[in-house]
């Protein structure tokens, strides 16, 4: 489990949705919860080593 500030998420449907790797690359996340301020997510496969904080509009299919 990982702990991303809530802007670091896109794309949100329901508790599915992403995070975008520095590199542009999005990663689903499902998210777990919340706890002071911040976004508890699971991520499928292999997480990226750092993400986005404000990624904006990134494209990302989150079914």
């Amino acid at each position: 489990m990982y702990s991303v500030p809530a802007s670091a998420l896109t794309g949100l449907k329901g508790s599915d949705g992403c995070v975008v790797a520095t590199d542009g690359t999005s990663v689903k996340a499902h998210v777990a919860g919340s706890s002071l301020g911040r976004t508890l997510v699971t991520i499928d496969g292999k997480a990226p080593a750092s993400i986005k904080a404000d990624p904006g509009q990134a494209v990302c299919d989150a079914r």
